[in-house]
């Protein structure tokens, strides 16, 4: 078959666009998920239900970036003109396949973090919110990808756009009320826990340090606004594959960001534990507290204030003996986990800090070593 000539011979494209955006952030979301595969696997011990969620995610972002990416040799990015006939239905192939596999990209991280919220911020309110967020995506998801299989009649109309006749829906409305409600969903839940976090009896500085890392999904809500301007752009112009290279590269920071941000909980201490430095408090006089957390009730176990203790109403149990030290993947370079007398928590020793490790809530907080030797001492303390 001879190849039909593109108008231009070296024709102006977005490719390099699309496939420098997509391959480097699918590249760090995949060295993220090996953090907190590493993380839970090697130092806590417990893998849960929310760590396959993102494992799932993962899958379906390595999807949707391996369609971008081919897609540009079928005429993503490139001006009308220069496109080939040939090049129609492998590319709506593609686009089918990522339209499929975004809603499970975007949905499945927010729904690890929705159940990570259940376990740590047990209020009735922050439940009831969990449990509606949870069954509004999943309906979104499911939703999202019945529109797209069953878009057009008779269905194979939406992989060969040749097949006639053929009527399908509006697809312009679809993607911008579907786009919208994605990106509704991704202000609630990644600022679902900013209000708990600010009246925690933490000190002001580790506040906001625990509300950046929580409320920094909403960093893809701009990919999201921006996705939905190109939306429009896209459905109305005649140079369709040029100007939705925009569409491939937002849908990818939005994927790869929104995965990103919803692990930074679970890998924020492993990194205070090989840059214990890091997160190093030096804010006011409560700056070198250690926070050591009961799992059990919520109870700090030190002169300091538990950070969710709000949350139990301030009462106070006897706190259980760990069964299990998380283990150290530090060998001697940063010391040992040391089990905590009568707390269910592990401190791991760095060269010039502490950062308690709490093993079932996933979160580290970092003392000087005089103070954390004297919190070792007074087991008998409790919260303020």
């Amino acid at each position: 078959m001879v190849m039909p000539e593109t108008v231009s011979a070296q024709p102006e494209t977005r490719v390099a666009f699309i496939l420098g955006f997509t391959i480097s952030l699918t590249v760090l979301t995949l060295i993220v998920l090996a953090m907190r595969i590493y993380a839970r696997v090697s130092i806590i011990g417990q893998f849960r239900v929310e760590d396959w969620l993102v494992v799932g995610a993962a899958f379906g972002i390595v999807i949707e970036s391996t369609s971008g990416c081919v897609s540009t040799k079928y005429g993503a990015g490139y001006h009308t003109q220069d496109m080939k006939p040939e090049w129609a239905v492998p590319y709506s192939k593609l686009s089918f396949t990522s339209g499929m596999s975004f809603p499970i990209c975007v949905t499945l991280p927010k729904l690890s973090l929705c159940l990570t919220y259940l376990r740590i911020f047990p209020s009735r309110g922050n439940r009831i919110f969990c449990h509606v967020a949870i069954v509004y995506l999943i309906s979104w998801m499911v939703a999202s990808s019945l529109a797209i299989i069953f878009g057009c009649s008779p269905t194979a109309a939406s992989l060969n756009p040749t097949i006639r006749p053929a009527t399908c829906i509006n697809m312009r409305k679809f993607y911008i009320a579907s786009g919208s409600l994605n990106t509704l969903s991704d202000f609630l839940v990644y600022l679902a826990p900013t209000r708990q976090l600010w009246n925690a009896k933490l000190p002001k500085r580790k506040r906001i340090e625990l509300i950046t890392v929580f409320a920094s999904g909403c960093i893809v809500c701009v990919a999201g606004i921006v996705r939905l301007v190109y939306l429009q752009i896209v459905f109305t112009s005649p140079d369709f594959a040029y100007n939705g290279a925009i569409i491939w590269v937002t849908a990818s920071i939005e994927m790869n960001v929104g995965f990103i941000c919803s692990c930074l909980h679970a890998v924020k201490p492993l990194i205070g534990a090989w840059f214990p430095n890091l997160f190093a408090s030096n804010s006011g006089s409560n700056s070198n507290c250690v926070f050591f957390f009961d799992n059990i009730h919520g109870n700090a176990l030190d002169k300091c204030s538990f950070p969710f203790q709000t949350l139990y109403n301030g009462q106070e149990s006897p706190v259980t003996v760990p069964t299990q030290a998380a283990k150290n993947p530090f060998g001697n370079k940063s010391g040992e986990c040391v089990p905590m007398e009568g707390s269910d928590t592990t401190m791991l020793h760095t060269s010039n800090n502490y950062a308690t490790w709490d093993t079932e809530r996933e979160t580290a907080w970092t003392t000087s070593n005089e103070d954390a030797s004297s919190a070792i001492h007074t087991p008998d303390a409790t919260a303020t």
